[in-house]
């Protein structure tokens, strides 16, 4: 009867483990954010939102550069639930750094690059 006990022990204890282990391996992978901010260059400085939650939510957004003096843009505008906004703001240097940044609910970016003539590049 021993015998028996023991290697039922050790079915048990195999199937507990294991059980175990792969409860301990699961990774948690968290829904993803309702609310993604994007910032590009290319002709102008284009910004988008892209709200998946349920409700509006406004973007503020700002756009520093040089020609002839420094030049701040800023401004806001709102994105619909379950909608995206893009938007391109014309700048236009012979050669300047420009600093973009948009900020939309809890998620925000800021860029840094140059602009040449009507041509915006964000390196990174």
């Amino acid at each position: 009867m021993e015998g028996k006990h023991f290697l039922v022990g050790i079915i048990t204890a195999l199937i507990f483990g294991i059980a175990l282990t792969g409860a301990t391996s699961m990774q948690f992978n968290p829904s993803p954010l309702p609310i993604k901010v994007f910032i590009s260059g290319g002709v102008g400085c284009k910004m988008a939102v892209i709200n998946d939650g349920s409700e509006t939510i406004t973007a503020r957004w700002s756009v520093t550069y040089w020609n002839m003096g420094y030049h701040n843009m800023e401004g806001t505008f709102d994105v619909p639930p379950n909608s995206a906004v893009e938007k391109t703001f014309p700048v236009f240097s012979i050669f300047s750094p420009i600093t973009a940044s948009i900020t939309a609910g809890n998620e925000g970016l800021t860029k840094n690059g140059f602009v040449f003539l009507f041509f915006v590049v964000f390196p990174d």
